[in-house]
């Protein structure tokens, strides 16, 4: 494989006010400047709905205190290996406190489901989604989806310039971001699109594809794109792992693209890379 090998799906963070994707060479259609500004309002719309379903930041806090302060106390008592009538005489206030902390739980609990079942059932949601739907259509057209076509994940990266060097840079905890896109094949090129942009690549320009080190390799992203969970019977062989942080942790293809715009690269999860194959005719190789 090429060393110097850009992603397209790259970042150079070095000025966040100025984010260029490495493969932007490749992107030949993007929405109308009317219609980007539309999406991303109805982007913002779903945003804020979603903060909505929440508590507060004060009040999610104090729920989860509440809940973990009143277990505490529960199992010291417990482990105590007295009656509660000792402990009481003990420890009036924590025996107290204890349901009292339990009820704030259930209490803010209950506000935040109610808070989100309102949300869930408000015209204003039905109507942003019913928006959002004419929306995509009109997107879709404009950027020459088809009706069929491949849902699959890329891996984004990002780097900042040091010294002439460049750094790997993390997305939080994460090594990598996940996103999904629409793929499919038009005029012999493999056309990857959002609902902003598509790229276009020949397909004469996609070499072979290699599998990250199981070991030293994983991918890690926060988000998880698929209806079914990531550790059910469809995706259990890809041997994905998530950890107490949120985060997942997957292997992952390296597609080398050798073209006259220069030297790329697609990063494929591995959960995805046979659908990537089948669309594309692309096979792995061995490293």
């Amino acid at each position: 494989m090429v060393i110097s090998m850009k992603n397209i799906f790259g970042f150079n963070s070095s000025d966040e006010n100025n984010l260029v994707m490495d493969g932007n060479c490749f992107v030949t259609r993007k929405v109308s400047e009317s219609l980007g500004e539309h999406l991303e309002k109805a982007s913002q719309n779903f945003t804020e709905l979603e903060k909505k379903q929440y508590l507060p930041a004060g009040l999610g806090l104090l729920k989860t205190i509440s809940l973990w302060l009143s277990i505490m106390i529960f199992v010291g008592i417990l482990r105590a290996d007295v009656s509660l009538s000792q402990a009481y005489e003990n420890a009036p206030f924590l025996i107290i406190s204890a349901p009292v902390l339990l009820l704030t739980f259930i209490v803010l609990k209950a506000f935040e489901l109610f808070r989100r079942k309102n949300v869930n059932e408000s015209p204003e949601l039905a109507e942003n989604i019913s928006n959002t739907e004419e929306l995509f259509a009109l997107a879709k057209n404009e950027l020459g989806v088809p009706e069929i076509y491949a849902e699959i994940d890329v891996l984004f990266t990002r780097y900042v310039i040091k010294n002439g060097d460049e750094k790997k840079k993390a997305f939080g905890l994460c090594s990598h971001y996940n996103q999904n896109y629409m793929m499919f094949v038009d005029n012999a090129n493999l056309c990857i699109s959002n609902m902003y942009e598509r790229v276009d690549i020949p397909l004469s320009s996609l070499r072979s594809a290699v599998l990250s080190d199981k070991l030293r390799e994983r991918a890690s992203f926060s988000n998880w794109n698929k209806p079914e969970a990531y550790n059910s019977d469809t995706y259990k062989k890809y041997k994905i792992t998530l950890n107490n942080q949120g985060s997942y942790f997957c292997s992952f293809y390296t597609v080398e693209i050798c073209d006259s715009m220069g030297d790329f690269c697609l990063l494929i999860p591995s959960y995805d890379f046979e659908k990537f194959s089948q669309l594309t005719g692309v096979r792995a190789v061995e490293k």
